[in-house]
C-alpha cells in the first residue's frame, strides 16, 4: 500500500505542476523532463517491439536509459532541439494513451504511431514555431491525466500492473469508464486556459537554463 501512496502522491504533485504551471516547468527543468522523456519513450517502443512489458526487463530499462541521457545531454547544449525533443516525447504519450482508450492493444501498430507522433510535433515546432502552443497543449493533457491518475491509484479502480502494461497514465482510467475521458478534457482543457492567461509572456532563454543549471 506504500508505494501505491506514494505514486499517487507523485502523480498529484507532477498532475498539477504540468497541467497549470506546464510550460514553466518544462522549460525550467528542461533536462529533467528531457531525461525522462527519453526513458519513457525508450522504454515504451522497446516493450511495444519486443512484447517484455514496460520496464519488465532490463533491455527496456537499458534502451530508456540510454535515450534518457542523450535527451538531457541535448536539451542542456541545445536548448530549442530540447525543447523539440521533449514536446515530440510528450506528443508520443498523448498518443499512445488515445490508441489504447480506442481499443488498440500494445504492438507494433503503436510503436510506430508513438513514433511517428514525436517526428510530427518536432516537425511543427521547426516548421510553423508551434513551441508555446504544443506545450502549453502537451503538459495540459499530461497532467490532467496524472491529477485523474492519483485518486484512481487510491481507490484501487487503477493499478500499477495496469500501468506498467499499458506505458499509459489515461488509457487505464478511460478503461474505467468512458466519462473519465471527457473528464480528462475538461481538466486539460482549465490546464490550457490556465496556463495561456498566465505564462503568455513567460520568456525562457538558453542563457537561463545554462546560468541556472551551471
Amino acid at each position: 500500500m506504500g508505494i501505491i501512496i506514494l505514486a499517487a502522491v507523485l502523480a498529484l504533485a507532477l498532475g498539477i505542476a504540468f497541467c497549470f504551471l506546464g510550460i514553466r516547468t518544462f522549460l525550467v527543468f528542461l533536462p529533467v523532463w528531457a531525461f525522462f522523456a527519453g526513458f519513457w519513450l525508450g522504454a515504451l517502443v522497446t516493450n511495444f517491439t519486443l512484447q517484455q512489458g514496460f520496464l519488465g526487463t532490463v533491455n527496456g530499462i537499458l534502451a530508456g536509459f540510454i535515450l534518457g541521457t542523450v535527451f538531457a545531454i541535448v536539451a542542456y547544449l541545445k536548448f530549442p532541439l530540447g525543447i523539440a525533443l521533449v514536446t515530440g516525447a510528450f506528443a508520443a504519450a498523448v498518443v499512445n494513451g488515445v490508441l489504447q482508450v480506442l481499443g488498440l492493444a500494445p504492438g507494433i501498430a503503436i510503436a510506430v504511431a508513438v513514433l511517428a507522433a514525436a517526428v510530427v510535433a518536432v516537425w511543427a515546432i521547426f516548421r510553423f514555431q508551434w513551441d508555446r502552443i504544443l506545450i502549453m497543449a502537451i503538459t495540459a493533457l499530461g497532467g490532467a491525466s496524472l491529477l485523474l491518475l492519483a485518486p484512481m491509484l487510491l481507490l484501487e479502480r487503477v493499478t500499477l500492473s495496469q500501468l506498467q502494461a499499458s506505458g499509459s497514465a489515461i488509457a487505464p482510467i478511460v478503461a474505467d469508464s468512458w466519462w473519465w475521458l471527457l473528464a480528462w478534457l475538461a481538466l486539460a482543457a482549465a490546464g490550457f486556459a490556465i496556463q495561456w492567461r498566465t505564462s503568455h509572456d513567460f520568456l525562457f532563454t538558453t542563457h537561463d537554463l545554462v546560468s541556472g543549471w551551471s
